[in-house]
């Protein structure tokens, strides 16, 4: 244990991390705490000391500035027929909604689900209430696609941009064939009206059939195949 670290009172246990300008990197990164000055509970704006380290290139220094305090959030990252886990440091006073956007490993995501405290789901929340954030990416999005074929239906997947806009009555190239889409799900229901358009961050499952015409023109979206399991 180090002099600083030894320094620690009780405010370093509740600043843990800070978002800090470190003097070797010339950029504002992330920084533990070593060492507070003085014991306030709740230093004013502007007047919090102490010393700090760079998590990036491990430098020791001084600090003198009003911080952002930063609490670490699971989250976890759907990518179709998985989930992928990552955390992201949010300032402490955030709040985040549902359906709300943030950033994760540098990916724009959109909020489906606030996990909180007894598996209890949030509108909103500050990131200390969170116990996981569940999310789909807004950049790219993986779908599910049912195909149906009379008593058999066909699971495939789709790559689509998030902004891209889906309607019962679009034809599809996927795997080399031409899908015509037949319902949407989203928004707690399925959309069967011919035109019906739901955004492709909404979707949660595409419903279709194989279909004779050609896609007219539409984009061969990139896409991925799940093997149906007997």
């Amino acid at each position: 244990m180090t002099k600083d670290e030894a320094g620690a009172g009780p405010a370093t246990a509740r600043l843990n991390i800070l978002e800090l300008p470190c003097p070797n990197c010339g950029e504002v990164l992330r920084h533990r705490v070593l060492h507070v000055k003085g014991h306030a509970k709740a230093p004013a704006p502007g007047t919090l000391e102490g010393i700090a380290r760079c998590m990036r290139c491990h430098t020791s220094h001084p600090f003198g500035v009003s911080p952002r305090v930063l609490d670490r959030v699971s989250v976890m990252v759907s990518e179709g027929p998985q989930s992928l886990r990552s955390h992201v440091d949010l300032p402490a006073d955030r709040v985040l909604d549902l359906e709300g956007t943030l950033r994760v490993d540098g990916r724009p995501v959109r909020i489906a689900r606030i996990e909180g405290r007894e598996a209890r789901n949030l509108p909103r929340a500050r990131p200390r209430d969170i116990v996981a954030l569940w999310t789909v990416p807004t950049d790219e999005l993986h779908l599910r696609l049912s195909v149906v074929e009379g008593a058999r239906t066909r699971p495939l997947h789709l790559l689509v941009p998030g902004r891209h806009e889906l309607r019962v009555g679009d034809v599809l190239e996927v795997e080399g064939e031409n899908i015509e889409i037949t319902g949407l799900r989203g928004r707690g229901r399925t959309f069967h009206d011919p035109g019906a358009m739901l955004p492709a961050r909404e979707v949660q499952r595409i419903y279709g059939r194989t279909a004779r015409t050609p896609p007219g023109g539409k984009r061969a979206w990139s896409r991925s195949r799940e093997t149906p399991r007997s």
